[in-house]
């Protein structure tokens, strides 16, 4: 007899656990509740460093004390209270916090005085800067770094404190920095100073931007330190533009001004900006063609009411001859009597 087979096995029989429902409202009430506390938890930390931090620019010591004590995590903000205690002159909070980094952060603690040090130079925060001095800490590169700063912002004292401290920090003003920082920032009683140390050579558009700017001694004291030929012309025009009629007639006896520069154009400036004594001088260096210049600059003069103006030119028998200009004067509803 063949092998008999074995009944087939019934299929097993799965039996899953009871499912319990997941109740979502009890999920987001405790999701709720956590972000309650992380938020207030964040809002005692912001209370508590601006607490801090405005106890140290008030130089109340007692009580940034207690609060560093209590709270761990101020200690991310020690720089910033030490910066902010500089810049109001708290010095026993300085020395606090200072030796707070000595003890635990000495790592941070020369970048930190440095890079305070060379911001004390450029706020012309004096008194703290020579007292960050004394932690003996500061590097070369921060003094130089302080004297371009110092000369950049015009803070003279503290630019003739560091160069007296070491004279070598005279050599991180270059002719570019000297060009594009100290004179485009028009300190004047440092482009002195520093010019009065060592010979600084200027372009020529850094010179007549002065020339626009004023005063007069600084054009004057600047002119030898040319590093090219000026066009002494452009340079009339600027200082017609910024009002310095002082630096025009220096300019202007300096020689090579030609004061037909682009068409009679310091001459139409000064007009428009109704320097009746300016354009009279103008005038009486040399005659000005009024056929050149245009009957549109007579428009002009009349819209913008320039009445002291009008009434010398039509004074003149050159732009009576050269002009229409009674046509334009009526158009107006201008007259004068000849």
């Amino acid at each position: 007899m063949g092998a008999i087979c074995p009944k087939p096995c019934p299929p097993a029989t799965v039996i899953n656990p009871p499912v319990t429902p997941i109740n979502m409202s009890a999920v987001r009430d405790s999701k709720a509740e956590s972000a309650v506390f992380i938020n207030d938890y964040s809002r005692i930390e912001t209370n508590c460093a601006e607490e801090f931090i405005e106890s140290c620019m008030e130089g109340n010591l007692e009580k940034a004390m207690k609060l560093y004590e209590e709270n761990v995590f101020l200690t991310n903000i020690l720089e910033q209270g030490l910066y902010r205690a500089a810049m109001k002159d708290r010095v026993e909070i300085v020395d606090w916090l200072y030796e707070i980094f000595d003890k635990k952060h000495l790592e941070f603690l020369s970048y930190i005085i440095n890079d305070i040090f060379v911001k004390l130079c450029s706020k012309n925060r004096f008194v703290m800067a020579k007292h960050f001095m004394k932690f003996g800490k500061i590097t070369t590169k921060s003094l130089k770094e302080g004297f371009v700063y110092a000369c950049k912002y015009g803070q003279k004292e503290i630019a003739e404190w560091l160069y007296a401290y070491d004279c070598s920090v005279i050599t991180s003003i270059d002719d570019m920095i000297f060009t594009h920082h100290v004179c485009y920032s028009r300190n004047y009683e440092v482009i002195k100073w520093l010019s009065g140390i060592r010979e600084f050579r200027i372009s020529g558009p850094t010179f007549i931007n002065i020339c626009r700017q004023g005063p007069l001694d600084l054009v004057t004291h600047l002119y030898s330190s040319l590093d090219v030929s000026v066009d002494k012309s452009e340079a009339f025009l600027a200082a017609a533009y910024g009002d310095q009629f002082e630096i025009m007639k220096w300019l202007y006896s300096q020689g090579g001004v030609d004061i037909h520069y682009r068409n009679d154009l310091v001459f139409r400036e000064i007009c428009y900006k109704d320097s009746l004594t300016v354009a009279k001088w103008i005038y009486s260096l040399d005659s000005i063609s009024f056929d050149r210049i245009g009957e549109i600059f007579i428009e002009n003069l009349c819209r913008l009411n320039r009445i002291n103006i009008l009434k010398w030119l039509y004074s003149l028998r050159e732009i009576r001859n050269n002009t229409d200009i009674d046509s334009i004067l009526k158009k107006h509803g201008i007259t004068f009597s000849s």
